[in-house]
């Protein structure tokens, strides 16, 4: 049923990025709970895919659609998170996600984001199927979108800003004491992403970019390669200590990461599950936003 699963999702979601590994273990998780619909030939052509109290996937192959497939297989999910006691459902990120939410082409919450370049083939009108059925944006003060671009050899011509006694380099493993004190200070939750060893190991393909001030590490960019499929490169969970913001240090690591991955062979760039505000700090380096994502979330009482 993976593989069946995993296709059905290629074919009605080819602009969501997730690497294939990835999908096919979160499609195939023994906890999920799955509801399906086959055509007269015993072919897979609609699902829903529950895991605890979060829909990873609703899909209905095209020539399926508008014909009650889809809500049928929703009311199905609803009544099973229900029965399994939860007050309410969620739609996209969860323990695990396929996406963050419901990929729509509309902002779910109106505010001004910079650098937009939206995937041609989103549908329109992905919010409002949900939005009739009683969901809502649960973000209720920012949107949550994904980010790309090419790298092409433009990039390498962005010089990132300068900020006097800060220097760059790479991370190893002496290191993550002080990482840590500056990821503890800045994003708490990003801590346990840099405890990760691997990122350390001098022939890793995924490294960590520190800021440093004499020997104190001030901030941290995470460069991962082949991030969500071969040629693929990513960067994220960017902290800066709080006593050194505002002072381009983030652009800088920014610039640096993805001029780093461009040197490495990578073919482009992309950011999952990115949030207000960081349209603006990534879109220094070139990053566009390409999907937004409608938090989706139910009351079931």
């Amino acid at each position: 049923m993976t593989e069946s699963l995993y296709a059905l999702f290629k074919r009605n979601f080819p602009y969501v990025r997730r690497e294939e590994e990835t999908a096919r273990d979160i499609l195939s998780n023994p906890e999920n709970q799955l509801f399906f619909h086959k055509d007269n030939a015993g072919n897979l052509v609609g699902a829903a895919v529950v895991h605890k109290n979060t829909l990873l996937l609703l899909c209905v192959d095209a020539p399926f659609r508008n014909t009650g497939v889809g809500s049928k297989l929703l009311a199905e999910a609803e009544t099973y998170v229900k029965s399994k006691g939860y007050k309410t459902i969620t739609i996209g990120v969860g323990d695990i996600y396929l996406c963050p939410g419901v990929p729509v082409k509309e902002m779910p919450f109106e505010e001004e984001i910079s650098n937009i370049a939206l995937h041609p083939q989103l549908p329109e009108n992905n919010a409002s199927y949900f939005i009739k059925r009683g969901y809502r944006h649960a973000w209720n003060d920012c949107n949550c979108f994904d980010m790309h671009m090419p790298f092409t050899p433009e990039l390498l011509s962005i010089h990132p800003p300068e900020t006097p006694g800060i220097e760059y380099r790479f991370a190893n493993q002496s290191d993550l004491p002080s990482i840590l004190d500056c990821t503890n200070a800045a994003e708490k939750e990003f801590s346990k992403y840099y405890e990760e060893s691997e990122s350390y190991a001098p022939d890793s393909h995924d490294k960590v970019l520190i800021a440093l001030d004499g020997d104190r590490v001030v901030g941290t960019l995470m460069v991962d390669q082949e991030a969500e499929g071969e040629g693929i490169g990513s960067i994220g969970c960017t902290t800066v200590h709080p006593a050194y913001q505002g002072r381009k240090i983030a652009s800088s690591m920014i610039i640096r990461g993805a001029k780093h991955l461009y040197k490495s062979g990578m073919k482009e760039g992309f950011l999952g599950y990115t949030y207000s505000g960081l349209d603006k700090l990534y879109g220094k380096a070139g990053f566009k936003v390409c999907t937004f994502y409608f938090m989706a979330e139910k009351s079931l009482s």
